[in-house]
């Protein structure tokens, strides 16, 4: 950029900047208002975060939900049983969660005897209040997005069951769809887990070992004290409330299966198939000495309710469980876990199972069916025939396993469970409880929004090439559902993968602050009583619970947002990543708008507030370092090398995939993942000489300029092609340019390739004429296929030099054009090697020794 054309943007960005900071805070509060009006999610937000604010905990309440508000069951009930009968709580209020449903006024006619028993319905301003006020929150699955523990609160995670089927990480899109549980138990003071096997799952399956801040509780569960205490009256009369045709005095036989269905919402229901069920087995009984009651998981249940498919013999969601199994003669289940709190009970199970294999294939199981500690058929005549003659129960399989099954899953139910957790969280006895401590060093690893590029490559080859026998490593990201289940298949499996649930917690007042402040820019560097310290401090922990981490990496480090978020977290060595020369973004116009200088504005200002800035390389660190103390900003400057992974490389020559359409050519099919959709490119010709470059199609890129010099050579050797890898803001005009210049067929747009190292393996020469860049990954993957390289000489091009490795040109077509000859005739050095193994382990050195020289600093402070 020519002096004078520097001088005429640095006044346009002056005048965009003062045009900016005429504007006032109150102008801010008035978009804010008039910007979320109307979305109902974000005043359900709003109203949580108000309630968050204003109540004081109270030091003598304890809240409840279970299932989300579906009624007094499970763990949580238990607990409340024991409490309301404690006389040491006696001044306590009990509050619960309880949805809208047939059966909320029996429930609270109930407790009408009870004045410190209150019910609210869930996610209402009542709702609010009570979760932001009580002392002691119990709960058997999760809050939701937007919930914040405060620091004074007590959670105490019940869970609700030991899982035959696989939860967590473990299951299809695990990195995905575990993020709320993982959040909800970072918050969690006490997890109680029944037996060692589910203390496992909470280790490995959630990989809670290191990062898990709370104790786990090792001592059965609460609810199965209900299963040692029958109380046949009680449960009578529950029934009766519900309109459940139960008879006391005849034995129960309960069909109880686990949830069905894709999505958790919408799940498989089958009227038919529960009647014919119920019918089957009551051929194979004496009517008059049975009765046959099926229990829905309770999704199922409240499925039925919707569409008004109740029968009088299904048990409603709402009825205790533990005291159900506390009467029931025969339990016929498959894969739900109501079977392991059945064994303390001896009595027969069977397990009617009849799509193993679907559900193997879609969700996974940790056993296997030859396990089960009953006899197993996917014929339900047979399980007919096995209830009606159930004196021979133990005849028809290995009864040892139910005795090893019960050992091992029952081993700390004695119906005094509820007591135990009572003491462990109220009274300190810390008997039963444990920990999952790691001297690993624990690392959070954040992305902002997963995009397809040279940044996110860079995050997943610098994770996977950590030593994990040194780091416990959380990488945190955000983005496309499609997109995202794509990128953590590269991933190693140790890493903890946590991603963003939910927006952004804050009223319009507090929004209206943090747009102001990301603007003007006023930072966590400023004392300004405009500043939300409060907003940010309460959102990490929305984020993130009580973990602590002693590193917080922020990779992309271009979002304002996002690195005000980790500087206020004071207790934790924070690092910042810059992966381009700044001043180039920051001057960067997108569509004739600055789209980054108000972001950069206040982001600069934070730099000092973070133990390192870390470049890409040594040359973009000398820059960036000149250029934040020329602007007065001084930090710790340092460099740690991009690194780059070979194997998808390679893998992607060898599993490439081609297609002949009939017209004599080759043609890669390329499959996109996230959609399934299919695209044909067409290959490189041998008769051909095929230039390529690959990167989002942008300015700085300079691929318009590079269409426009190879224009030019095709002129002079029309065998020459070139192929744009790649897709982004600047695609239009590249097709508009292509077909001006008659260059369709010759210059080939491939968009965005799952798999470019198919292509890229067949071309000759790869290009790169970037008007700037950090230190560009993708030449290391095209110096991995060994092809010629013409590289621009953007300031940092130094540091991914090798020696006869290259052709250096300018970013002019001209430029372009005498590179691009310079190959056809002969003149691009090729001589390099490259070794991926010693290029990453300098890398995780720099990387080593910038963490090193941080912790020096903070023990010469402390």
């Amino acid at each position: 950029m020519e002096e004078k054309e520097q001088l005429s943007l640095a006044e346009q960005a002056k005048n965009y900047i003062d045009e900016l900071n005429q504007l006032t805070y109150e102008d801010y509060l008035k978009k804010a208002k008039k910007q979320y009006a109307k979305r109902t999610a974000f005043y359900e937000r709003s109203e949580y975060y108000d309630a968050y604010l204003q109540n004081a905990v109270d030091e003598k309440m304890i809240m409840y939900e279970a299932f989300f508000g579906r009624g007094i069951t499970c763990n949580p009930a238990a607990l409340f049983y024991y409490l309301l009968d404690d006389e040491r709580f006696a001044d306590y209020t009990h509050v619960w969660t309880l949805e809208e449903g047939a059966f909320r006024s029996a429930i609270i006619e109930k407790y009408k005897n009870h004045p410190n028993v209150i019910f609210v319905e869930p996610f209402t301003k009542e709702y609010y209040k009570y979760l932001s006020t009580a002392k002691y929150l119990i709960n058997n699955v999760t809050y939701q997005a937007y919930f914040i523990k405060k620091e004074e609160q007590v959670l105490v995670h019940t869970w609700h069951g030991i899982p035959m089927k696989t939860l967590g990480y473990d299951t299809p899109d695990g990195n995905i769809e575990s993020a709320n549980v993982v959040r909800n138990f970072l918050m969690a003071d006490y997890l109680i887990s029944p037996v060692p096997y589910m203390t496992e799952i909470f280790r490995k399956t959630y990989k809670l070992e290191g990062i898990l801040p709370g104790k786990i509780i090792e001592t059965g569960y609460p609810r199965v004290d209900g299963t040692f205490h029958p109380d046949p009256d009680k449960l009578a009369e529950e029934l009766k409330r519900y309109g459940v045709s139960y008879d006391p005095k005849k034995k129960l036989i309960l069909y109880a299966p686990t949830f069905r269905g894709e999505q958790y919402a919408d799940p498989d229901i089958d009227i038919r198939e529960y009647n014919r069920f119920i019918e089957t087995i009551g051929r194979y009984v004496d009517l008059n000495e049975y009765q046959i009651l099926f229990k829905p998981h309770q999704i199922v249940y409240n499925a039925l309710v919707r569409q008004g498919l109740l029968q009088d013999n299904f048990i409603p969601a709402v009825v205790d469980t533990n005291l159900l199994l506390s009467v029931t003669d025969i339990l016929i289940s498959d894969y739900s876990s109501i079977f392991f709190d059945y064994l303390v009970t001896d009595k027969p199970i069977l397990f009617y199972i009849t799509d193993l294999e679907n559900y193997q294939k879609q969700r996974g199981l940790y056993m296997t069916i030859e396990d089960l500690p009953g006899p197993v058929s996917s014929d339900l005549e047979q399980i007919g025939k096995w209830v009606g003659d159930i004196d021979h129960y133990k005849e028809y399989f290995d009864y040892q396993k139910y005795q090893t099954f019960k050992d091992t899953f029952t081993s700390n139910e004695d119906g005094n469970v509820s007591e135990r957790v009572v003491n462990a969280v109220f009274f300190g006895d810390e008997t039963h409880c444990k920990g999952f401590p790691s001297k690993k060093k624990k690392l959070l690893i954040h992305q902002d929004p997963y995009m397809n590029n040279g940044i996110s490559s860079a995050a997943k080859n610098l994770i996977n090439n950590l030593d994990y026998e040194k780091y416990d490593v959380t990488c945190f990201t955000m983005g496309e559902k499609d997109e995202l289940r794509e990128y953590f298949k590269t991933f190693r499996p140790e890493v903890r993968i946590m991603t963003r649930i939910g927006a952004s917690v804050a009223n319009t007042e507090t929004w209206a602050k943090v747009s102001y402040c990301m603007d003007h820019p006023v930072t966590a560097a400023d004392d300004s009583p405009l500043f939300p310290a409060g907003f940010f401090q309460t959102e990490f922990r929305r984020m993130f619970g009580d973990a602590k981490f002693d590193y917080i990496i922020y990779f992309n480090g271009f979002s304002c947002h996002s690195a005000n978020l980790y500087a206020m977290q004071k207790d934790t060595k924070k690092l910042i990543w810059m992966h381009s020369e700044l001043m180039k973004e920051y001057y960067r116009q997108v569509d004739g708008a600055f789209r980054f200088m108000v972001n950069m504005n206040s982001l600069m200002k934070l730099y000092p507030l973070y133990d390192a800035c870390v470049s890409c390389s040594p040359t973009t660190m000398l820059l960036n370092k000149q250029a934040m103390e020329e602007r007065g900003i001084h930090a710790n400057w340092k460099a740690v090398r991009n690194l780059f992974d070979i194997q998808p490389v390679l893998k992607g020559c060898k599993e490439a995939s081609f297609a002949d359409l009939g017209d004599g050519k080759k043609y890669f099919v390329n499959i996109d993942p996230t959609s399934d959709e299919i695209s044909f490119v067409p290959m490189p010709e041998d008769h051909c000489v095929n230039f390529v470059t690959m990167g989002r199609l942008s300015n700085e890129k300079n691929q318009l300029a590079l269409v426009e010099a190879f224009s030019r050579l095709h002129e002079e050797y029309p065998n020459a092609r070139l192929y744009l890898i790649g897709d982004g803001e600047l695609a239009k005009d590249l097709r508009t340019l292509i077909r001006k210049k008659k260059l369709v067929g010759k210059v080939i747009m491939t968009g965005s390739l799952h798999n470019p190292f198919a292509v890229m393996n067949q071309c000759d020469c790869f290009v790169l004429p970037s008007h700037y860049e950090g230190m560009p990954v993708v030449l290391l993957e095209a110096r991995t296929l060994h092809l010629s390289i013409i590289v621009s000489n953007f300031a940092t091009v130094a540091d991914s030099l090798f020696e006869d490795g290259q052709l250096v040109i300018g970013t002019g077509v001209d430029d372009i054009y005498g590179g691009l000859k310079a190959f056809m005739e002969g003149k691009v050095p090729n001589r390099y090697e490259l070794d991926a193994d010693e290029y990453n382990k300098d890398g995780i050195q720099e990387f080593e020794a910038c963490l090193t020289e941080i912790d020096r600093k903070w023990e010469a402070k402390s």
